[in-house]
C-alpha cells in the first residue's frame, strides 16, 4: 500500500456571483477547482462543487460550452475527469477514516512513517516537503498526532533546536487497524476496471504524474 498523499490544495471556492482567487480545491471544505493554462497565460478557474454543484462532468461541459464557449473550446475534459476522480478518492477516504478520528493527511503522516526503518523516523521538513504540506499544516496535524501518543517527538541529536517525529507503538498498531478498511477503499474504487484496465491507468498516469 503506497502513502494516499494527494497533491496540496489551498483556497476555497468562491461562493456564486464573488470572484475566485487564484488558488485549487481545499483539502477540507470540498469545492472543486480545475485550472485551465490558455496560450495567453490567463488562468481560468471552474468553481464547480459552489457554482454548479455536484453535476456530473457532462452537465458541466454542456454548462461551460453554453455559457462560457470561448473557454469550453479549449478544455480537455480528461482533466475534469482527473478531478473528479481525485475528489471521489479524497471524500471516501475521509469517510473511511472518519471512525478511526483520522483526516486523510493524519494518515498520510502516519504512513510516511510507516515506511521508514525502525525507528521510524522522519524530521519535519523531510514530512512536509514530501506530503506537500505546508509547515504549519504539518504541524498542526502533529499536534492531533501527538497528542494521541500516535507519534512521538525525540529531540534530533543532528539539530539541538529540532525535534524528530517518530511513529511510536501505539501509532504502528493504530495504522495496522486501518490498513484494511483504507485497502477496501482503494479495491472499491478500482472495481470498475478489469486487471490490463489497471495496468494501463497505471502506465498513463505514470506518464503525467512525476
Amino acid at each position: 500500500m503506497g502513502t494516499p498523499s494527494p497533491p496540496a490544495f489551498g483556497g476555497r471556492a468562491a461562493a456564486p456571483g464573488v470572484s475566485a482567487p487564484p488558488s485549487v480545491r481545499d483539502r477540507h471544505h470540498g469545492g472543486t477547482l480545475a485550472i485551465f493554462y490558455l496560450s495567453s497565460k490567463i488562468v481560468i478557474l471552474l468553481w464547480f462543487a459552489a457554482v454548479t454543484g455536484k453535476k456530473s462532468i457532462s452537465q458541466m461541459l454542456e454548462g461551460l460550452a453554453s455559457e462560457w464557449p470561448e473557454a469550453a473550446r479549449r478544455v480537455h475534459p480528461v482533466v475534469l475527469w482527473l478531478y473528479r476522480a481525485r475528489d471521489q478518492l479524497y471524500d471516501d477516504l475521509a469517510a473511511v477514516l472518519a471512525p478511526f478520528d483520522l483526516l486523510p493527511a493524519d494518515f498520510d503522516v502516519l504512513a510516511a512513517l510507516r515506511t521508514q526503518p525502525p525507528p521510524r523516523t522522519l524530521t519535519p521538513t523531510v514530512l512536509y516537503r514530501s506530503l506537500l504540506l505546508s509547515s504549519g499544516g504539518l504541524t498542526k496535524i502533529l499536534h492531533r498526532l501527538e497528542a494521541r501518543g500516535l507519534v512521538t517527538r525525540p529531540p534530533n541529536p543532528a539539530d539541538r533546536r529540532s525535534r524528530l517525529v517518530r511513529l511510536s507503538p501505539r501509532g504502528e498498531r493504530f495504522l495496522q487497524d486501518a490498513l484494511d478498511d483504507v485497502i477496501a477503499h482503494e479495491e472499491r474504487f478500482l472495481a470498475p476496471l478489469d486487471a490490463a484496465e489497471i495496468h494501463e491507468l497505471k502506465r498513463l498516469l505514470g506518464k503525467l504524474v512525476q
